[in-house]
């Protein structure tokens, strides 16, 4: 029984020369939206549910990114705060050992500078007075 060719519409069989032209049709790799096509149909349900896990998944992935960034800011946070911390506990020290250094030296000059007025104020004890000039006549002082 000859049927009409779907190509040329005449009839024939479908042995005739259009037979390798629909072997090359059917056997032609499907292209990647014909492909996605093809598996949702053959997919059914089960396949709209994997999309939605997908999707599911794909949000959950953003937001770990999202909180990865966040966490990985806090911790360059963390660490510019420790950084600071131990710059400021270095320079704490060198102010309190310039602090002992000025009380130490200001001990020092105070302890020097009694040692000094008690030498002297000896030195000016120890010296002999002169005797008091009188403006009086001699034989009124005895």
């Amino acid at each position: 029984m000859s049927a009409l060719c779907p190509l040329c519409s005449r009839k024939r069989t479908f042995a005739g020369r259009h037979k390798a032209r629909f072997a090359e049709v059917a056997t032609a790799p499907l292209s990647a939206r014909e492909n996605d096509f093809a598996l949702a149909v053959r997919g059914g349900t089960t396949f709209m549910t994997r999309l939605q896990q997908l999707a599911d998944a794909t949000g959950e992935y953003e937001q770990a990114v999202a909180n990865l960034r966040v966490g990985q800011d806090v911790v360059a946070a963390l660490e510019q705060a420790q950084s600071k911390l131990n710059d400021a506990d270095i320079k704490q020290k060198q102010a309190q050992d310039a602090l002992t250094e000025a009380a130490r030296r200001s001990d020092e000059m105070l302890q020097n500078a009694a040692s000094a007025i008690a030498a002297n104020t000896k030195a000016d004890a120890d010296k002999p007075r002169p005797k008091p000039i009188s403006c009086m006549p001699a034989s009124i002082n005895n």
